[in-house]
């Protein structure tokens, strides 16, 4: 990071100052909170089938490593959803897994330690099109003055 030097924008996803292990250094953190905010949402159906297609391996080889993953969500999603989740992966229900613990766990925890949940953003929808990814690249350029 000392050595980065960026010619213009970057574009960085959302976090919290803890990205697993790693702590980002507090000015890092500010730079990112007070910078410009866009939100790019993607319909649940979509970023489903992406996020399956991108980690296949945990529904075929390693489907023990996520029954284990799964298993240390009890503390905050509590027995009763843990135990929903292992059963719909223990089935074969991989679609209503993924919706489910996006919708219950990932965004809210996301949106909780993004630290831009009160923060104003520019909405950019992306419908999967082609056109609605180039849509989305061309204003996100016009706003920061790349094009």
């Amino acid at each position: 990071l000392q050595q980065c030097r960026a010619p213009g924008p970057i574009f960085l996803e959302a976090e919290s100052p803890n990205i697993g292990r790693v702590t980002l250094p507090p000015a890092i953190v500010s730079a990112i909170r007070s910078s410009t905010a866009t939100r790019i949402t993607v319909p649940l159906p979509m970023r489903v089938k992406w996020i399956r297609r991108q980690y296949s391996y945990f529904e075929n080889e390693c489907i023990d490593l996520l029954f284990d993953k799964i298993r240390r969500l009890k503390e905050r999603v509590g027995g009763k959803t843990m135990d929903r989740w292992l059963q719909l992966c223990a089935e074969g229900d991989f679609e209503t897994f993924v919706g489910e613990i996006l919708v219950q766990y990932y965004d809210p925890l996301y949106t909780h330690t993004s630290g831009k949940a009160d923060r104003q953003a520019q909405q950019l929808d992306i419908d999967g099109s082609d056109a609605s990814y180039e849509r989305a690249a061309k204003q996100l350029m016009e706003q920061v003055g790349v094009c």
